[in-house]
């Protein structure tokens, strides 16, 4: 008799980004995700006092403006060991070709590209995580 490997499943999304706008996109289409809690960012420091409340399962992360402080962000969360092992995936706008080149980070599991279309984001995210966990 096999014995079957359980993948860890997707319940704690933490959402990071700066933007009104994208913010409130990002927040709706991930809210869509069924048996997934979000919590929303607007800010780096926000995202650390969130995730000391309760770790998250995977952070989607803005690369925008903020590429440099987001670089450093994910630099201090895989220095902490309780933390180190959370999978992020950065966003990144569409048209942003050098932040797109700089968010090719291995500290990071993947880069999305923005605007967020609801559906794609979260067959994307979830693909995302089962790749992760394989």
């Amino acid at each position: 008799m096999a014995l079957a490997l359980s993948r860890p499943t997707l319940n704690r999304i933490l959402f990071v980004e700066p933007d009104p706008d994208l913010f409130k996109t990002g927040r709706e289409a991930l809210g869509t995700m069924t048996g997934v809690t979000v919590e929303a960012c607007k800010s780096n420091d926000e995202a650390l006092r969130a995730i000391s409340r309760s770790a998250p399962d995977l952070i989607l992360l803005d690369f925008g403006a903020t590429g440099a402080e987001s670089l450093a962000f994910l630099r201090r969360l895989r220095k902490m060991p309780i933390y180190a092992r959370i999978p992020v995936v950065f966003t990144v706008d569409r048209e942003d070709t050098d932040a797109l080149s700089l968010a090719n980070d291995p500290a990071a599991i993947a880069t999305i590209r923005k605007p967020y279309e609801p559906v794609r984001l979260n067959t994307v995210l979830r693909a995302l995580w089962a790749f992760h966990h394989t």
